[in-house]
């Protein structure tokens, strides 16, 4: 049970800590600034790899730092992207570690909206995972092996949703393509995840579908363009700056959309950027490009990605028109299918009971192995 009173002591303490320092906001107005001045990048990869992540405006998008619609109007809107069905899809998730047998189960939805019938269509695709599933090369599946199971999942539902509408497809996924969180991953897993992205991505292609990532990020891979290019231009790399106060320290506090949050208005997007690193080093060696662009709703700040080989299919004012349609169409801060899918694909508390039960009742077991501690906190099955 949660002391309130000792809480609330703890939160008044620390309540300076919730906002930016001087230094920090400082930082940020600089950062600011640059980015509308929209530096010259400097197109070097051995110089570019020592920031580790750092992304570049598109030299065919730097019309401007802030792009808008020409109207934001709802009909005007949808007739942009009338030609293309438009779906959305999530997967729910449980993976059991502490039961015997262990399982993983993926409870995949898709969703889009029936014109006809004036109505959300919605279906399911469920994945489950139990003992000898989960042993891969003589090992047990790690949480790579789930992460490359989920993007499977997710995919495919969306394109059996595709197949019902039987035209061009706008494919909508909470997912980030550009998968930086794996930089940190072993070689061997990061091949995993990877592998399953760069399938479904060209899957994808194959199939007509343009795929298109929408995440709420934390990254700051402009943050680190306007860095390099506009205040360490003349640092030839990071090892060799002699800077009394280094700006590259505040970067982990300072992401991408605190920059964009004083630039951006209401529903404006950002010039295309392709990022740089070692995770999109390894899928350009795939063969799958990843640009993206940001946008800003009521609730803050969107990145929009996709594969470069989508523009073919899809323009980005399309994809802007699209993204702030959905948002209107919802609470303004994200696109309204997605957020409907993800309800479907959710997993309560009472879907994991039932499962654990069920497998339970299936396999005869009914005493499944719990820690002792877990065994307490929960209770018998049966």
């Amino acid at each position: 049970m949660l002391d309130k009173i000792s809480f609330l002591k703890e939160l008044r303490e620390k309540r300076d800590k919730l906002s930016f320092s001087n230094r920090e906001k400082d930082m940020i107005k600089r950062l600011r600034e640059l980015y509308r001045e929209q530096p010259e990048p400097l197109y070097d990869e051995e110089r570019a790899r020592l920031v580790k992540d750092i992304a570049y405006p598109s030299p065919d998008d730097r019309k401007s730092p802030s792009i808008s619609l020409p109207t934001l109007d709802l009909d005007d809107l949808k007739e942009r992207f009338s030609g293309y069905g438009v779906i959305a899809t999530d997967c729910g998730l449980i993976d059991e570690k502490r039961v015997w047998p262990r399982y993983v189960f993926l409870n995949g939805a898709y969703c889009y909206l029936d014109e006809e019938a004036g109505k959300l269509s919605y279906e399911y695709l469920c994945s489950l995972k139990v003992g000898d599933d989960l042993v891969l090369g003589g090992r047990m599946a790690t949480r790579y092996d789930v992460a490359a199971w989920l993007i499977e999942v997710e995919f495919d539902v969306g394109f059996l949703g595709a197949e019902k509408l039987g035209k061009d497809t706008i494919l909508l996924l909470d997912r980030d393509f550009s998968s930086e969180w794996l930089r940190h991953a072993k070689k061997a897993y990061r091949e995993v995840v990877l592998g399953a992205l760069v399938r479904k991505l060209n899957e994808a292609k194959e199939r007509k579908i343009v795929p298109i990532g929408i995440t709420d990020t934390r990254a700051y891979p402009v943050v680190n363009y306007l860095i390099r290019c506009g205040m360490c231009a003349d640092v030839e790399s990071c090892r060799q700056c002699s800077k009394n106060s280094k700006p590259c320290e505040l970067r982990g506090r300072i992401h991408d959309s605190c920059v964009l949050n004083g630039v951006l208005r209401e529903w404006e997007r950002s010039p295309e950027f392709r990022r740089m690193g070692i995770i999109t080093s390894e899928l350009s060696d795939m063969g799958v490009q990843i640009d993206f662009f940001y946008v800003k709703t009521k609730g803050g700040i969107l990145r929009v990605e996709y594969p470069s080989w989508a523009k073919e299919k899809v323009d980005r004012e399309t994809l802007h028109a699209l993204v702030v349609y959905e948002c209107q169409k919802g609470n303004g801060r994200y696109p309204y299918l997605m957020e409907r899918a993800h309800e479907f694909s959710l997993v309560t508390g009472r879907d994991r009971e039932f499962a654990r039960r069920m497998i339970a009742k299936e396999a005869q077991l009914y005493d499944l192995w719990l820690s002792p501690k877990r065994a307490v906190k929960e209770g018998p099955f049966l």
